[in-house]
């Protein structure tokens, strides 16, 4: 059971990451637009 909960803990994390990397991103992506650098 141990091992499955772990395997969760790390998918569960992962997807975390991705979120943040995902949020980064769109920041990222807001300020090159208000920027006029992309349209």
């Amino acid at each position: 059971v141990s091992e499955i909960n772990s395997k969760k803990v790390a998918i569960l994390m992962k997807i975390d990451d991705i979120n943040q990397a995902n949020e980064r991103w769109k920041k990222d992506t807001e300020q090159l637009r208000r920027n006029g650098v992309i349209k």
